[in-house]
């Protein structure tokens, strides 16, 4: 019988482990709707048909869309700020720190173009979505001075944060940008076109007028 008994294993898997793969399988389906159809489109029903699953299942993994929503962008931004770092940390040098930052970043969003849709694509002004990605664009600002403060061993400043804020948000369109392109240039263009941005932003923030 297909029924969960809490502390009990049901067709190999826990309660838990059955939860985590329903609560899975509603991101998916949620992130397939946003970027096929913007966050205009994105309904509790829609995201159950889309996962195959009934509205019990969604309520047993979030409160509501506000939360979902939430949850989508954080998981987009948890991976992106993951492969970035990975990257950042194999290079601990000034001269390498750029390069070393942007080319996962850049190849992690060119893999599967609908992650820059997502994250950093067009959301409703007011809603929460919008609010959700703020919060992430914010997130990645200060994960930028954190690498680059301690890369460039200065201390922080408001110089360097508006120059972080300018990095990211220009980086995030110009990547959204490239990605919806009829004809993309190649990637190591992009990257070698956005290090040199970002160098001459890096020399400027971080150097003796910086902070």
């Amino acid at each position: 019988m297909g029924v969960e008994v809490t502390g009990r294993r049901y067709g190999g898997r826990s309660g838990e482990e059955r939860s985590a793969e329903r609560r899975a399988a509603l991101l998916d389906a949620a992130f397939r709707l946003v970027a096929a159809d913007d966050w205009h489109a994105l309904r509790i029903e829609a995201i159950c048909r889309e996962a195959g699953l009934s509205k019990r299942y969604f309520y047993e993994s979030f409160g509501d869309l506000e939360e979902l929503s939430a949850a989508l962008i954080g998981r987009l931004a948890d991976e992106l700020v993951a492969v970035t770092l990975a990257g950042a940390r194999e290079a601990r040098t000034p001269d390498r720190f750029v390069r070393a930052a942007l080319e996962p970043f850049v190849a992690h969003l060119a893999e599967d173009p609908r992650r820059a849709r997502v994250l950093f694509g067009a959301v409703p002004g007011d809603g929460a979505a919008a609010r959700h990605r703020d919060e992430v664009l914010h997130r990645l600002i200060r994960t930028a001075v954190g690498l680059g403060l301690e890369v460039h061993g200065v201390p922080g400043g408001p110089v360097i944060d508006r120059g972080a804020s300018f990095l990211v948000g220009g980086t995030s369109q110009l990547v959204l940008d490239w990605l919806g392109a009829e004809e993309p240039s190649p990637r190591e263009d992009v990257v070698e076109q956005l290090a040199g941005l970002w160098q001459a932003v890096v020399d400027a923030t971080f150097g003796p007028r910086g902070g």
